[in-house]
This record gives C-alpha cells, structure tokens and sequence, in this order.
C-alpha cells in the first residue's frame, strides 16, 4: 500500500498544561505586558534571518533553494511531478448536498473546512449524483484551484477518509505513486515555503487560479519514511494542544474587555503553530529527539500560560 500514516488517538498525553488564571484578577497593564513576549518562542522553533536556531540533526546540507535554506544531510527534496500523478476534479454544485450519502470535499472546503487534513466530513452527496463527481483515494493531495487572493491559492489538504469520498470542480488532485506518509504529505504540501511557492505560480486578478502544470513544480523536503512518520505524529500532537490554548484564550475574553490584546495573543499561537509546522517539516528540530519533542510542547504551553493571563 503507497500510503501510511497512524491512528489519530494515538496521541501524547504528556504535555505540560498551563497554569489557568482568572482575567478577572489580571490588570489590563499586565495584559499589555504580554503581547509581546511570546516572540520569543518562534525564535527557538524556526530559522531567523537564514540562520539556524537550535539545531538538531548532526549535520546539514545547503538545499540549493533560499527559501528553504538548509535540510538534514540525509534528506532529500521532490517536485510534487516526482511525488505522483495530477487529476482535475469535476461536477456537481452545492445543490446536490444532502444530510445523507457520500463524502464529498469542494474547492471552497479547503480554505474554510478542512486544515492540512480532511480526517471527518463535513458535506455529503447522494449516491445517484456521485457519477458526476471525481473519486478520492485514502493518501490524496487535495488543492484548491481558485481562490480570493494569493496568499491563499492553492490551499490543500490530504484525505484520511476511510469511506468512499468525492470531490468537486476547481480541486486538483495529486495521487501519490510513491511510499510517502499521508500526514506528513499534508503538513508538508500546507506549510509556509510551500504557500510562498503557490502564491509565486497564482494567476489572475479579481479571481486567482493556479494549475496542475505550475504545481508539478513545487518542491517539499521529503525525509525516510519513518521519520516521515515520527514528523506526522509530533505535528498531530502538538497542534492539537495549540488549538485547545487557542479556544482556552479565546474563551477567556470576558465582554470585550481586552479583546484587542486577546486578539494578538491568538495570533501569536497560532503564528507559533504555524512556525512549528514549518520547523519540523524542513528539518529545523529533530522530533526523534526527546528534549526537542519536550522543548516545543513548553514552549507551546508558555506561549498559552502567558495568553491566558
């Protein structure tokens, strides 16, 4: 089978909670105070400036390509065209959901339902309107070919579904031929150079378009398989628990009080996030490593600690 990828429950359970704190008792100066301070996490998460923070593996290669600087000595890096095989998604409209049926993903799904992953659906179709649509296989790369802006274009994620599922018009879909991680595939496909590269291969003007032909050209870093694997776990894990210090702070926003300083805070979560997706993909932190994997779950939980005060 082409595609692997681990149960989804099996998660780390480890991760250090951050001490809960009543806004109530928190003066709006020490709220200010915090804005800033979480900075400082994604500076041991990610490279600044093309200079390597915290490495972790032995030994490492110039890439040959700026914006991914450099990788692990033993990893490699592929064009999505060497990855697998391009399909164009097809048929059908909104008006063919319904509360019961198959599966089914649409281009506007990946920028607002599914992030790096579709794990659960969220639309279905009826069974006689399926012929009209394009099959998914478990391990497909999932791209949305039209979007408001290009920043965003070309937003993907990877099918985890283990039901018959479809897809829509303007998804392209890239089908892997090779053994490749199909979690790994995802954050991997979604992360920030990945993005830079779509948002470099985008058309258009008041509505972007980006195809097949330019993203055969984007290029990931592809480690072995297992740490493939061992990438994947680590990202499921820690995003989770990022996710839930995002909705704890959010929730904590009592009447408006402080909303604009709530809202910076989330930001910086959810720019550590994103900054950790993009460490572990390109080689920056070894998740093999134990005191690497226990220094990003700290951080996540002091970047939460300091947002809920």
């Amino acid at each position: 089978m082409p595609f692997s990828s681990r149960p989804r429950s099996a998660r780390r359970t480890d991760w250090p909670v951050p001490e809960r704190h009543d806004r109530s008792t928190a003066s709006r100066t020490q709220a200010h105070s915090l804005a800033g301070a979480p900075g400082r996490h994604l500076e041991r998460a990610v490279p600044c400036r093309g200079r390597r923070v915290r490495p972790s593996y032995p030994s490492y290669r110039d890439s040959g390509i700026s914006w991914l600087g450099e990788l692990p000595a033993h990893w490699r890096t592929l064009t999505l065209s060497r990855i697998g095989s391009f399909l164009k998604g097809g048929g059908g409209t909104k008006e063919d959901e319904t509360d019961e049926g198959y599966a089914c993903v649409r281009y506007g799904d990946l920028y607002t339902r599914h992030d790096f992953h579709v794990r659960e659906s969220r639309s279905r179709i009826a069974p006689e309107r399926a012929s009209v649509y394009t099959d998914m296989q478990y391990g497909d790369l999932l791209l949305a070919g039209s979007g408001e802006t290009l920043e965003e274009i070309g937003k993907s994620a990877v099918n985890l579904l283990r039901e018959p599922a479809f897809c829509g018009g303007d998804v392209i879909i890239l089908r892997p031929e090779i053994d490749i991680d199909a979690a790994y595939l995802g954050y991997a496909a979604d992360c920030a150079p990945s993005r830079h590269q779509k948002s470099c291969m985008g058309r258009g003007v008041t509505v972007m378009h980006i195809y097949g032909r330019e993203l055969k050209n984007l290029i990931i870093p592809v480690p072995p398989l297992e740490e493939q694997r061992q990438i994947g776990a680590f990202l499921d894990q820690a995003t989770d628990r990022i996710d839930e210090l995002v909705q704890r702070t959010g929730f904590r926003d009592r009447g408006g009080q402080i909303a604009g300083t709530i809202g910076v805070l989330i930001e910086r979560l959810q720019e550590y996030r994103s900054a950790l997706i993009t460490a572990a993909v390109t080689g920056k932190i070894d998740v093999r490593d134990t005191d690497s994997v226990d220094a990003a779950a700290t951080d996540a939980s002091s970047v939460g600690s300091e947002a809920a005060t």
